[in-house]
């Protein structure tokens, strides 16, 4: 029985990483975003499910995807997630909106640009991944999407006690909980000319 993990053989309980990425994503494109960086966590089935679907929403709203503003960074790391955040914003052309990998990594994004003396989100666009409370409660309120933990642990429960009581007649599947995109107030439309990198 694993959750937030698939695995051949084993029941697993997941959020629906593909409809999340999807939401948030195709949200940020009909703000009017069409420079749109990803920063994507380490190899995994989630990982690839979330990049995937980012591209095919890429795709679908005819955006090109320049390599370089695709990274791979750590989840739940701040401190890369700044660094990364930099050097997005040194490119010729930076990105007017940068995903993260999480909440956690966005706020590491989000102190990098107002240390720069950018403000969120008139001067760039930020959203995150998971919908922790801190989300909520920082400024401006992270656009993000919201996973069912609630949702996700009643339905593991259930599961692993059906597999304990049931074990022969049991089905082994993997199940996709749904979350909830959150608008917050950190994604906007982008402005017509975007430069960030320091004057020398």
């Amino acid at each position: 029985m694993l959750v937030d993990y698939v695995y051949n053989e084993r029941i697993s309980v997941v959020s629906d990483n593909v409809e999340g990425m999807t939401a948030l994503t195709e949200y940020i494109c009909r703000c009017g975003h069409k420079k749109i960086a990803y920063l994507h966590g380490e190899p995994s089935a989630v990982t690839r499910k979330r990049l995937t679907s980012f591209y095919n929403c890429m795709e679908k709203y005819r955006v090109t995807v320049p390599d370089e503003y695709v990274r791979e960074a750590q989840y739940r790391n701040s401190y890369i997630a700044g660094v990364i955040t930099n050097e997005l914003l040194d490119l010729p052309e930076p990105p007017t909106c940068i995903i993260y990998t999480d909440d956690f990594s966005a706020i590491g994004g989000m102190n990098v640009i107002k240390d720069r003396g950018l403000k969120i989100p008139e001067d760039i666009s930020i959203a995150g991944y998971d919908g922790i409370l801190i989300a909520s409660q920082i400024e401006p309120v992270l656009t993000t999407y919201k996973q069912d933990t609630k949702e996700i642990g009643t339905l593991a429960a259930s599961k692993l006690i059906e597999l304990i009581e049931k074990p022969k007649s049991t089905i082994v599947a993997s199940y996709a909980v749904m979350g909830q995109l959150i608008e917050g107030k950190s994604v906007a439309e982008p402005k017509k000319e975007v430069c960030f990198r320091n004057e020398v």
